[in-house]
C-alpha cells in the first residue's frame, strides 16, 4: 500500500517554517543573529569619507544609488520582519538598521552633489540687472537743465577673492595660511570645473599673489587648492562638512555605541560561539570606522577654514555689539 503523505498547512509553506526546518546544528541553526547582520550591509555599502567616486562619470549616477539605497533598506527591512522571533535582539537591529541608512544616504547625497548640473547651479548667483543707463542719463540730462549739482561716480565691482586686505601678512606663509588662501582661491576658481568664466581682475589678482610668493609656496597653495577640489568631488566632505553632517555624524556613531552595549547586556547562550564572535568583529569594526572618520574630520583643512570663519564671525559680532 502506497504511503500517503499529510497534507501540508498553508503556513508550512511560510518562510518562518522552511527556517524552522532547517538544521538545528548547521550555520542557520538560529537566523536571528542572521538578520541582525542585515543593517551592517547598508553600513559598509555607505563607504568611507574619503571616496565615494572613482571618476567624475560615477557623481552623475546617483539616482542609480539612490534605488539602490530604496531596494537595500527594503530587503533589510523584508527580512527583519520576517524572520524574527528573538524579541531582545530587536532594539539593536533597529540601532544599526538607522546608523546604516544614515551612512547609505550620506554617500547617496555627497554623489548627487557633485554631479555636473547640481555642481553648476549652486555656483550660479542670483541674475544682475545691471543699472538702467537710459535712465541714468535721462535724470543726469534732466538735472544738467535744472542747473543742479551732479556728478557721475563709477564704483568699482568688489572682488570675487576674499583676504587680499594685508599682503604683509603673507610674506612668509605658515601651513595655516596655506589653507586659508588655498580655499579662498578654491572658492573663487572652482567654477572652472562647470566652464564658468571669469573676470580679468580675478585672474590678475591670482597672479600678482602667485608672483609674489616662492616656487615652494606658490606649489603648496596649488596643491592645498587642488586638494579641496578632489574633496568636493570624490568625497562626502561636502555633506560632513556642515552642521547637519556633524549631527548625523555623531547622531550615528552614538546608535552603533548603543547597539553595541545593548547586544553586549543581552544573554547569548543559546547563540554559538562562532556567531558571537562575527557579531562582536561586526560591531566593534564599525565603532573603529566612525571613530577613524571622526578623527579624520577633525583634523582636515575644511576644518581648519571653519574655525577660522567662526572666529571671524565673532569677532564681527563682538564689534558690531
Amino acid at each position: 500500500m502506497d504511503n500517503i503523505s499529510p497534507p501540508t498547512s498553508p503556513s508550512d509553506s511560510s518562510p518562518k517554517a522552511k527556517w524552522s526546518g532547517r538544521d538545528k546544528s548547521g550555520p542557520f541553526a538560529n537566523p536571528d543573529l542572521l538578520v541582525f547582520w542585515a543593517p551592517f550591509l547598508l553600513v559598509h555599502l555607505g563607504g568611507p569619507d574619503t571616496i565615494t567616486a572613482l571618476v567624475l562619470e560615477d557623481n552623475e549616477l546617483w539616482l542609480q544609488h539612490f534605488l539602490g539605497l530604496g531596494f537595500q533598506c527594503w530587503a533589510v527591512a523584508y527580512s527583519f520582519f520576517l524572520l524574527f522571533s528573538n524579541r531582545n535582539l530587536w532594539l539593536p537591529t533597529v540601532l544599526i538598521y538607522i546608523a546604516g541608512l544614515i551612512k547609505y544616504t550620506e554617500r547617496t547625497r555627497a554623489l548627487y552633489l557633485a554631479s555636473s548640473y547640481r555642481f553648476r547651479n549652486s555656483l550660479l548667483t542670483d541674475p544682475d540687472p545691471r543699472p538702467n543707463y537710459a535712465k541714468l542719463m535721462d535724470e543726469y540730462t534732466n538735472m544738467l537743465e535744472a542747473k543742479l549739482p551732479v556728478k557721475i561716480e563709477m564704483i568699482s565691482k568688489p572682488n570675487r577673492i576674499n583676504g587680499t586686505s594685508n599682503e604683509a601678512d603673507w610674506d612668509k606663509l605658515s601651513d595655516l595660511k596655506v589653507v586659508q588662501r588655498a580655499y579662498e582661491f578654491f572658492e573663487t576658481f572652482k567654477g572652472l570645473i562647470a566652464d564658468l568664466i571669469f573676470s580679468f581682475r580675478e585672474r590678475n589678482l591670482s597672479r600678482e599673489f602667485f608672483l609674489k610668493r616662492s616656487a615652494r609656496h606658490a606649489f603648496l597653495v596649488v596643491e592645498v587648492e587642488l586638494n579641496f577640489i578632489y574633496e568636493i568631488l570624490y568625497t562626502k566632505m561636502a555633506v560632513v562638512q556642515a552642521n547637519l553632517g556633524y549631527l548625523l555624524r555623531v547622531f550615528s556613531f552614538s546608535l552603533t555605541l548603543a547597539a553595541s552595549v545593548v547586544f553586549y547586556m543581552l544573554e547569548k547562550s543559546k547563540f554559538k560561539t562562532i556567531d558571537i564572535v562575527i557579531t562582536y568583529i561586526l560591531l566593534l569594526g564599525a565603532i573603529a570606522l566612525d571613530a577613524i572618520a571622526f578623527v579624520m574630520v577633525l583634523f582636515s583643512d575644511w576644518t581648519s577654514v571653519a574655525q577660522k570663519a567662526n572666529n571671524l564671525q565673532s569677532i564681527c559680532g563682538a564689534q558690531c555689539a
